[in-house]
């Protein structure tokens, strides 16, 4: 499904890949536009920080962020390397229960 936005198109293919419907390995969203194209995929389920979390990695022509979460929304970390692949930041988020 291609989607038409004032800063470009936006297509979203559904993954076949291992893993839960939250997390389907292979879904994939690309994004077209004046700052140039981009793709987010979810590699499937991990474990990050002794937590069992989906990964999914944006890709830029800067370099990538990766981020794990969970299906509830109550954790998510986020990494980001530039195109060398250092880390240039990174974070994590927990919701208070």
């Amino acid at each position: 499904q291609t989607v038409k936005t004032p800063t470009g198109d936006v297509k979203v293919s559904q993954g076949s890949g291992a893993g839960p419907d939250w997390c389907k390995a292979g879904t994939s969203v690309t994004s077209s536009g004046p700052q140039g194209v981009g793709s987010f995929v979810i590699k499937g389920m991990t474990t990050y920080q002794g937590k069992e979390v989906c990964e999914s990695e944006w890709t830029s022509n800067e370099g990538t962020m990766t981020q794990y979460f969970n299906s509830d929304g109550t954790f998510t970390a986020t990494v980001m390397k530039d195109k060398t692949g250092k880390i240039i930041q990174e974070f994590n988020y927990t919701a208070p229960k």
